[in-house]
């Protein structure tokens, strides 16, 4: 990303265009871009990771509440 906008701003000089409005433009255009393909990168590694679930049998659960089904786990064979 950063190769891309040294080279976009090259070709701005060598093409005398370079201009401040048209580069603010290019770095809102590419920080989309770069927004776009995290967003699409972490919904990918969710949907992977629901699938495999699925596919051996676990609940599908929040990762931020995998550590209280992990915990009352524990608790349940602490007690039986």
């Amino acid at each position: 990303m950063i190769v891309d906008y040294i080279t976009d701003v090259a070709g701005a000089i060598r093409t005398k265009t370079l201009n401040s409005d048209v580069m603010h433009w290019v770095i809102i255009r590419k920080v989309t871009v770069l927004f776009a393909v995290v967003l699409a990168a972490a919904m990918l590694d969710d949907w992977i990771l629901a699938t495999a679930m699925l596919r051996t049998g676990q609940q599908t659960a929040a990762r931020s509440s995998g550590r209280r089904q992990y915990s009352s786990t524990l608790a349940a064979k602490a007690y039986p």
